[in-house]
Parts: C-alpha cells; structure tokens; sequence
C-alpha cells in the first residue's frame, strides 16, 4: 500500500460519497458512471428520467450496490432499466443493485447498508495509510 494507490482510494471513497456510483445532470440529458459503472441516458425531460446502467467490471461477481445521484432538489420520476421508480429526490439518492450487465431493484435498505459498508471500508483503508 503506497501513497499512489492510498490517494487512488481515498479518491475514489470521496468521489462516490459526494456523487454516487451514477451522477446525472438531468439538464443536460447525460449521466456519468463512476468506478467501473457505465451510465446512459435514454431519454430526460424535466420531471423523468430514463436510464440504462451496467457494470463495466465482467470479473466482478454477484450483486454490487449502486447509488443513483443529481444536484437536481425536485422530485423527479426514474427508470432504471426498465425499472420504474416513483418521484424522487435524486440530491438524496436512488439505490440500486447491478448484476453482471443489467440493474436490478432491490430494497433501499439493503442497498443502502451495503454501499455504507463499501464506502466506509474504502475509507478506512485510505485512513490507514495517512
């Protein structure tokens, strides 16, 4: 464990914090996939938002939890592929899970409590190399 690859994680620990594993900029029609997630938008109007989400990591096994964000602050109504989600407040964030190429929903609690824990062991380890 060196400073590279120490600042590397505690990069991407703080990065994925602030912007969940997806950012979308729902003005702009677009979506950005963070560590190993490919984000796309299918189609954004000004209350919904259509979105294709995948796993760009093929060696990665089961199911990885994922966050879903945008500085938008108005309840916004959201499709993951195919999955139709309520209005939501995506400042806050939408949890979802990916398995190998395709997302599949699963309870917010659970997604929730695994992306903490990703998130918090990746900061640990950045901790301990300070």
């Amino acid at each position: 464990f060196t400073w590279g690859s120490g600042g590397a994680l505690a990069a991407t620990a703080y990065v994925e914090r602030k912007l969940g594993s997806v950012w979308v900029d729902v003005a702009a029609g677009r979506a950005l996939g963070i560590d190993g997630v490919v984000a796309e938008v299918l189609e954004a109007t000004e209350d919904a938002i259509r979105l294709r989400v995948r796993s760009a990591l093929p060696a990665f096994q089961g199911a990885r939890a994922l966050t879903v964000r945008a500085a938008v602050r108005r309840l916004v109504h959201v499709e993951v592929n195919g999955e139709e989600y309520g209005p939501i407040d995506l400042s806050v964030g939408l949890y979802i899970t990916v398995e190998g190429s395709a997302a599949s929903s699963a309870s917010v609690g659970e997604a929730q409590a695994e992306a903490e824990a990703e998130a918090a062991g990746a900061a640990a380890a950045a901790a301990s190399v300070a």
